[in-house]
């Protein structure tokens, strides 16, 4: 019996690499068919097999499995976490078929529709590209041709940039606001806000997140030191804002508030810290007085 397998098995092995060099250039004769004879001492039969069946019954059903793997781990916890996946590149192919040839279309196109199926049922928004051309055809740098993906890469170093510019200002009492200067770690100053309402850009968009706490030295000239005034500059096409400079104190923007209660002292200096939580797309903003070695307050703010 198992030999019996063993010869049917060789004789279809060989039907469908007929049918693929049959199909190599066009799919023309995708109705075509080689029929499949077997003959032996319990059973004498046959069977016809087409292009079109090995596409339908083999090739899709082995790539709804592979997109159905794909598209369950966009929910899987485990390996994503709370990150949030936006896009899904799929390369290569593990049936090892002839670049360029009709049925490597074809297995990018079913695969495209598998994965696109996939995603959908999981209620996903994940934009997947099923690519033709595989890593090393895209970055072998080949003589007088660029590759797609080649001069894409550039060697630096990978940081997160704000896509928004946020400013500070201290209001104090009467409508009156504190004047503060910006301090490095040693305490000196680096530059100095007036007490004129006008904000300091400590966040500047297309910059990396601080790495590193901002500190400030508040002037506590109109009363004590309490409210963190913030605001996202709305964009209004002008030109580029400067990271730790002067913000025009009319500016537009939606406006954010850290009370601090602990900031009795005179003259604190006052530590700015930001994260950005990327499985949100979140900012966490958060102030701390600092006074005598130890940090009195601690205030954060979400920015969705």
């Amino acid at each position: 019996m198992y030999q019996a397998y063993e010869n049917i098995f060789q004789k279809f092995k060989l039907c469908v690499i007929a049918l693929l060099e049959r199909n190599k250039t066009n799919l023309e004769s995708m109705d075509s068919e080689v029929k499949l004879s077997t003959t032996n001492n319990e059973c004498a039969c046959s069977i016809n097999i087409s292009f079109r069946k090995i596409i339908e019954v083999g090739l899709k059903s082995v790539l709804k499995n592979v997109a159905t793997i794909i598209g369950s781990s966009l929910t899987n916890k485990e390996i994503f976490a709370n990150y949030e996946t936006n896009y899904i590149f799929m390369l290569g192919d593990p049936f090892h078929l002839s670049y360029g040839s009709s049925i490597h279309t074809v297995y990018t196109q079913v695969l495209q529709k598998e994965i696109n199926d996939s995603i959908y049922l999981k209620e996903k928004d994940t934009q997947a590209f099923a690519l033709i051309e595989s890593v090393y055809m895209l970055l072998d740098p080949l003589t007088r041709i660029k590759p797609y993906l080649y001069e894409k890469f550039s060697k630096g170093t990978l940081c997160q940039v704000s896509s928004e510019t946020y400013a500070l200002r201290l209001p104090a009492r009467s409508k009156k606001y504190n004047s503060f200067s910006h301090i490095n770690r040693s305490g000196d100053v680096k530059n100095t806000l007036p007490s004129d309402s006008s904000y300091f850009i400590f966040i500047q968009r297309g910059e990396p997140f601080p790495l590193t706490d901002i500190n400030i030295k508040v002037n506590t000239n109109h009363g004590r030191y309490e409210d963190n005034e913030i605001i996202k500059v709305k964009d209004s096409g002008e030109s580029k804002l400067k990271k730790y400079t002067v913000l025009d104190k009319n500016s537009q923007g939606s406006m954010y508030m850290i009370f601090s209660r602990d900031g009795h002292q005179p003259n604190p200096i006052v530590a700015i810290g930001c994260k950005f939580v990327n499985y949100n797309y979140s900012l966490e903003l958060s102030v701390r007085v600092i006074g005598y070695d130890i940090d009195y307050n601690e205030k954060i703010l979400e920015i969705l």
